[in-house]
C-alpha cells in the first residue's frame, strides 16, 4: 500500500526541471503575473509579521487576501510545472539494507485511536501494538507546549523558578516516554536510532524524553526522517562527513537581536564563510549563494503555515521565502540549519505526507538538515550553535551526532530543555 511522503519522494527521484518551468512561463502574461503575485504576498507576509511578530498563525484582515493570492499563485504554478507521478516507497527489504548492525528504525503509525510502532533492525523486525490512544498522545503535546510555554516567558522568570519549571517539563516528557518509548525497551538494542514519526508524533522532541534519571539522548543517537523512503534515497546519494565552508544568512529585529553574533559564531567554525546580514541578506543573494557553500545557516523568523505548508516561508531582508521558492534554489550544502522558529514544524497531509520548510530543502537537496521544533531561545542560539559546529568540525562528527554532543554538554549543566531540546537532525 503506497504510504508516507510519496510526494516528497518524487521531488527527491526526480527533480522538476525547472528551466522546463521556466520556458513554460515565457509568455509575458504568465511571468508578470507571476511576479505580480509572488510581490503582492511578499508584502502581505511583512503585514502580517508586523501586526504578529511571533508568526503565530493567521489573525487579522488580512487573512482572506494572503489565502487568495496563495491560491491564485499555486494555481498558476502548478499549471506551468505539474508535479511529476508518484513514485512507489521503501519496502521493508530495502530499509533493513539500509541499517547498519548498531543501527534500528522506529516506524510509528496511528490507525484510528490507537498508536503502534514498528522496530527495524538490519536482521529482525518487531511490531508493538496498543502503545496508547490517541487521546493521549494528544494530552501529553498539549502539555508539554504548555511547559515549553511557561520557560518562554523570560529569563528573569525562569531564573525565580527554575526548578519548578525543570520539573514540569520533565513531567510532561516522561509522559510521551512512557507512553511511546517505554513499551519498546525490550525491542531496543541499537546505539542509534532513526525515528520515523506520524501524524502529530513530527512535532514530539524524542531525543528529550525523560525516563526519570535521565534523557534518551544520554543513552543513544536519535536521528529524524519525515519517511522510510526519503531516508533511504537521501542515505544514496549521501556524502562522506567534512564541511569546509558555510554560507549564513541573519536577518535581525527586535526579537531576535543576537541572529547576527549567531552566524558570525558559525562562521568562525569554518575555513571559509560568506555571511550577509540584514539588508544583505536579500531573496536573490540566497538564490545564488546556495550554490556555494557545503553548509547554509539561516538565523531568522520562520512562519509555519499549518492552513498552507507549501506556503510556509523564512524571512529575508527584502521578503519571504516559502517551500515553493525554496525547492528552485541551486543547492549545493550537504547540510542546512535553520535556526528560525518552528522550522521544523509540518503539516501532515494526505499519505503522512509532511510538509514545512523541511520539505524544502531535501527536495531542493539537502543531504542533511538541523531544524527546530519550537521557538529558539535567542540568547542561547549563538553558544549552541557554537558548540555544534566545533564537534561537527573538530571532531569530525555526523551532524546527528554532532548535534548529539552540543545537546549533551547543555543537560550537563541542567539547561532546561527549552533551550536544547527544539533542534532536530534530520538525516
Amino acid at each position: 500500500r503506497r504510504a508516507r511522503s510519496r510526494a516528497l519522494l518524487e521531488r527527491l527521484l526526480a527533480a522538476v526541471d525547472e528551466a522546463a518551468l521556466a520556458q513554460s512561463a515565457q509568455s509575458p502574461e504568465t511571468g508578470e503575473r507571476l511576479t505580480a503575485l509572488r510581490r503582492r504576498l511578499a508584502w502581505l507576509y511583512n503585514q502580517l509579521l508586523g501586526n504578529n511578530p511571533a508568526g503565530r498563525g493567521l489573525d487579522g484582515a488580512i487573512t482572506d487576501e494572503i489565502r487568495a493570492a496563495e491560491a491564485s499563485l499555486q494555481r498558476l504554478e502548478w499549471r506551468v510545472a505539474p508535479w511529476l507521478a508518484e513514485a512507489e516507497p521503501a519496502t521493508l527489504d530495502t530499509v533493513q539494507q539500509a541499517l547498519a548492525q548498531d543501527e534500528q528504525a522506529v516506524i510509528y503509525y496511528q490507525a484510528g485511536n490507537e498508536w503502534m510502532a514498528f522496530v527495524v533492525g538490519a536482521d529482525d523486525v518487531y511490531l508493538a501494538r496498543h502503545l496508547c490512544t490517541a487521546r493521549a498522545v494528544e494530552q501529553a503535546l498539549a502539555d508539554l507546549r504548555f511547559q515549553l510555554g511557561r520557560a518562554e516567558i523570560g529569563d528573569d522568570y525562569l531564573a525565580r523558578h527554575g526548578e519548578r519549571l525543570m520539573a514540569g517539563a520533565r513531567g510532561a516528557l516522561r509522559q510521551l516516554h512512557d507512553l511511546l518509548w517505554a513499551p519498546l525497551r525490550g525491542y531496543l538494542k541499537g546505539r542509534r536510532l532513526l525515528v520515523i514519526p506520524h501524524g502529530p508524533l513530527h512535532l514530539a522532541p524524542f531525543h528529550a524524553f525523560w525516563d526519570g534519571t535521565s534523557y534518551l539522548a544520554e543513552s543513544c543517537e536519535v536521528s529524524y526522517a519525515p519517511s522510510a523512503s526519503v531516508e533511504l534515497h537521501r542515505r544514496k546519494r549521501a556524502e562522506p562527513a567534512g564541511y569546509a565552508s558555510l554560507v549564513g544568512f541573519a536577518v535581525r529585529d527586535p526579537s531576535i537581536p543576537q541572529a547576527e553574533a549567531e552566524i558570525r559564531a558559525a562562521g568562525a567554525c569554518f575555513d571559509t564563510a560568506q555571511l550577509f546580514v540584514d539588508d544583505d541578506a536579500r531573496v536573490d543573494v540566497l538564490q545564488q549563494a546556495a550554490a556555494d557553500g557545503d553548509v547554509l545557516h539561516l538565523a531568522t523568523h520562520g512562519l509555519f503555515r499549518p492552513d498552507n505548508p507549501y506556503f510556509s516561508a523564512l524571512k529575508l531582508a527584502d521578503g519571504w521565502i516559502d517551500v515553493r521558492s525554496i525547492y528552485r534554489l541551486p543547492l549545493r550544502a550537504r547540510l542546512v540549519v535553520l535556526s528560525a522558529c518552528e522550522s521544523g514544524a509540518v503539516q501532515v497531509q494526505g499519505g503522512d505526507e509532511a510538509i514545512g520548510l523541511v520539505r524544502g530543502f531535501l527536495g531542493a537537496g539537502a543531504q542533511s538538515l538541523v531544524v527546530s521544533l519550537w521557538n529558539v531561545h535567542d540568547a542561547s542560539a549563538a553558544a549552541f550553535m557554537t558548540d555544534f559546529y566545533k564537534y561537527l568540525q573538530n571532531a569530525a562528527m555526523a551532524p546527528a551526532t554532532a548535534l548529539r554532543a552540543a545537546q549533551q554538554r547543555a543537560i550537563q549543566a541542567n539547561r532546561h530543555p527549552y533551550f536544547w531540546a527544539p533542534y532536530t537532525a534530520i538525516g
